[in-house]
């Protein structure tokens, strides 16, 4: 049997997505990052992503600053982001 929670699970959610998405922002910031820093940079947006995803006031997920934030990290690894032109998504 399964022992019940001694904590809200909403709140905890609600608590994680924004600490995380600040821990990561953090260290998005942070001029001299260790590979060490760079792994929790990470690993603190996936964690962020995931606690956000299970909120219940979170129901459009690029108004929470999500994806800018996954984009920024994304072009911190692999260089400068340099966008597609607008109608590059567009199939004939």
């Amino acid at each position: 049997m399964a022992k019940a929670l001694e904590f809200d699970v909403s709140a905890a959610h609600k608590y994680f997505s924004a600490n995380c998405f600040n821990m990561a922002w953090d260290l998005i910031e942070k001029t001299n990052r260790t590979p060490e820093d760079e792994r929790l940079m990470v690993a603190l947006n996936q964690a962020s992503i995931y606690h956000w995803l299970q909120r219940d006031d979170c129901n459009n997920l690029p108004r929470t600053g999500l994806e800018p934030r996954t984009a920024r990290l994304k072009a911190l690894f692999l260089g400068a982001y340099d966008p597609p032109p607008p109608n590059s998504l567009l199939t004939s």
